[in-house]
């Protein structure tokens, strides 16, 4: 706890983002009538067996921001950008049923591994939605952005799946990194194997989380079938005028609550198209996580307003240019 209360000493957000997170908070303990409901991040109905529980995402303290509206030119850039506009703090899963705390999930380790720095000991996630105009509002100096970033409606954390296919849907994914354009989500729930609060294993390493693009999580969900998803395409090189020789991915299947997930790798030829893959071991967290550009802190944010999304293009040399959609 000591490592946690120093790290709420040290951090300095400005103070227009405090009050604007500060009127939020009293809009949420207004609706609500239980005295922790300023703390709660988000609450919903899940039936688990015939029976009603009340499933809520509670901060232990308040939380704090985390890549805020404050700094709209630092929230855009890798790997702040999936948790913009966001909070950070000790973060608990709890699950209630007929008015009393049955099962609780401290999901703060599982964000000890991110890219994301100067959040040791904390949980970020992401709670209102970027939009692009936001930058032309803050080259303006409009000093009524944090404000109206925080009426706008939350993100929905708890979108309940089945995504180990065991006949119930009581699990839903968090990110907990992105460095760069490598997200890493983990899924958090219960299920008739484990039905206590825990992350989702595969069956070559239980007991430790399952690490996977938001990809590969959606293609498990869809179907139990074995599934390949390319976590890495085939890059072009713009320097050297070719694509790269490999690309990797994900196989992952379910069945009856177990899941198996494998590293795949990928030859790439002259037209950057995939040739045959090769199935490596099984795996604790997708491959495509362990891809780091050296250079990647020469990467600047340019926003593609025709298509609507974010580009990270290095301007001098350019090496590489990605897209994330």
């Amino acid at each position: 706890m000591a490592g946690r209360s120093a790290f709420y000493r040290n951090r300095k957000p400005t103070l227009r983002w405090v009050l604007a997170i500060a009127a939020a908070s009293l809009i949420v303990a207004s609706a609500t009538s239980a005295a922790s409901s300023a703390y709660v991040r988000e609450s919903r109905t899940v039936l688990v067996d015939g029976h009603r529980e009340l499933w809520r995402l509670e901060w232990r303290e308040k939380p704090i921001p985390a890549c805020g509206a404050d700094d709209v030119y630092s929230a855009i850039t890798v790997p702040c950008q999936d948790f913009a506009y966001g909070e950070a703090g000790v973060l608990w899963l709890i699950r209630q049923r007929n008015g009393h705390d049955i099962d609780r999930m401290d999901l703060t380790p599982l964000y000890h591994e991110s890219s994301l720095s100067g959040y040791d000991g904390v949980f970020v996630l992401r709670h209102w939605p970027m939009r692009i105009r936001d930058m032309n509002r803050t080259d303006r100096g409009d000093p009524t952005l944090l404000a109206d970033v925080v009426r706008r409606k939350p993100y929905v954390v708890m979108s309940l799946a089945d995504y180990d296919h065991d006949g119930r849907a009581t699990e839903f994914v968090v990110e907990v990194d992105d460095f760069p354009s490598a997200e890493r989500y983990v899924a958090i729930g219960i299920t008739k194997n484990e039905p206590h609060l825990h992350a989702l294993s595969s069956a070559a390493h239980p007991g430790e989380p399952l690490f996977l693009s938001k990809g590969t999580w959606d293609a498990l969900k869809a179907t139990g079938k074995a599934s390949n998803v390319i976590d890495w395409p085939c890059v072009f090189d713009l320097w050297g005028g070719s694509y790269a020789d490999g690309a990797s991915g994900t196989q992952v299947e379910a069945n009856h609550g177990t899941i198996r997930a494998w590293d795949r790798n990928y030859a790439c030829n002259g037209k950057g198209q995939l040739g045959k893959g090769e199935t490596g071991e099984e795996l604790v967290r997708s491959s495509a996580q362990s891809f780091l550009f050296s250079d990647a802190a020469f990467f600047t944010p340019h926003v593609n307003r025709k298509q609507r999304h974010f580009e990270y293009i290095q301007p001098f040399p350019p090496a590489y240019s990605f897209r994330k959609n």
